[in-house]
């Protein structure tokens, strides 16, 4: 039997909800796919995910925010993968400022930390912007 807590497994489950929901779901203009999903299982010792929403100028903040939640729940471990789903909503226009941020945010995580991202457009969501980040780590 495996040494897992409730806690821990209570993440898993979320998370893969949070997969099939939020990952998975489109196709999207930039595609995250099953095999994009099955790297990030193969790299990790386990899985953990939040997602945001907010106005589209704000896409870098929103990034951060959405990997500072995992990574802070897990400040013992090692971030070894990162998968990043973005979805917009129809007629919103991301301008090159605003991917600047993904790429800082992204050269702050580290060369060693495998990065996936995806873009989804025409998606049913409440605000211009929602983030899914799906964080694979490495126990310590």
């Amino acid at each position: 039997m495996t040494n897992i807590s409730k806690e821990t497994l209570h993440v898993q489950s979320n998370v893969e909800v949070m997969i099939e929901e939020e990952i998975l779901v489109n196709k999207g203009i930039i595609r995250l796919d099953e095999n994009d999903v099955q790297k990030v299982r193969d790299a990790s010792d386990f899985l953990d995910g939040a997602t945001v929403e907010g106005k589209s100028e704000n896409l870098g903040e929103l990034a951060n925010e959405a990997v500072a939640q995992i990574k802070n729940r897990h400040s013992n471990d090692k971030l070894a993968v990162l998968m990043l789903k973005m979805r917009v909503a129809q007629g919103s226009d991301l301008l090159m400022e605003q991917f600047g941020a993904i790429h800082d945010l992204f050269e702050q995580l580290g060369e060693d930390i495998l990065v996936m991202w995806g873009i989804e457009k025409d998606a049913p969501i409440t605000d211009e912007i929602r983030i899914c980040a799906i964080g694979g780590f490495k126990k310590t």
